[in-house]
């Protein structure tokens, strides 16, 4: 008793053998497996700490596949859809443009004014639906919404911002506001008129179809053309 039998201490050495092996076996899966995962989850780490990769949608992708238009007078520039139709015209140094929704449902249109057309300024009943920023940084300009309840034509309109000081208005309420609605051109004697608008809806429609136009792609697309106004 107590001794070891013929082969049981060979037995005993191939048995450590195998389990060094699967041993180190099971260690290299573990590390591929490891490695892997650590390769996929590192495009990840560094999208999150990467400041210049987006990371959200931005009204700057709503312009992606957008042309441009930028008038050489004025340097007033602006975003319109690739599948909307411009016209131009100069007529005695005045700039007007205006871009059309395919089958003209929306018209956008941009002018320059001289200031004696615009001044003095008077006023009008105004129904307002809306007050956006612009797309660019620029603190003097807004976005008004809304439309004249002598006509019911829905707008968008580029105004100056302390337009909103003199005339203030208040969502889904009619005030007074400015009759022609504009903007000072930067560096230039002459203002400028910039707006969006249902080039369907006549002015003998109704207040509730103006409103109603405002949730409609046209209307969308209308919000984001002026939005996009900068300079060159």
């Amino acid at each position: 008793m107590g001794k070891t039998k013929p082969g049981q201490a060979g037995f005993s050495a191939v048995e450590l053998v195998i389990v060094v092996v699967v041993l180190v076996l099971l260690g290299v899966v573990g590390y591929v497996v490891y490695k892997n995962h650590h390769k996929s989850a590192t495009p990840t780490l560094l999208y999150q700490n990467n400041p210049a990769a987006p990371k959200t949608p931005s009204a700057t992708n709503s312009y992606s596949g957008w042309k441009s238009y930028c008038d050489t007078i004025d340097n007033g520039c602006f975003k319109y859809p690739s599948n909307w139709d411009l016209t131009t015209s100069d007529i005695d140094g005045q700039t007007s443009v205006q871009v059309s929704s395919p089958g003209e449902t929306a018209t956008a249109t941009y002018k320059t004014l001289p200031a004696a057309i615009v001044t003095p300024q008077s006023s009008a009943d105004f129904y307002a639906v809306s007050t956006n920023a612009v797309s660019t940084v620029n603190a003097n300009l807004k976005v008004v919404g809304g439309y004249f309840t002598s006509s019911n034509i829905p707008y968008y309109y580029l105004v100056e911002a302390s337009s909103l000081s003199t005339y203030p208005l208040t969502t889904d309420q009619t005030s007074q506001f400015e009759a022609i609605p504009d903007y000072n051109l930067m560096n230039s004697t002459n203002f400028g008129s910039f707006y969006a608008y249902d080039s369907q809806k006549g002015p003998a429609g109704a207040a509730a179809q103006a409103q109603a136009w405002y949730s409609t792609s046209d209307a969308q697309d209308s919000l984001l053309v002026v939005q996009s106004f900068y300079y060159l």
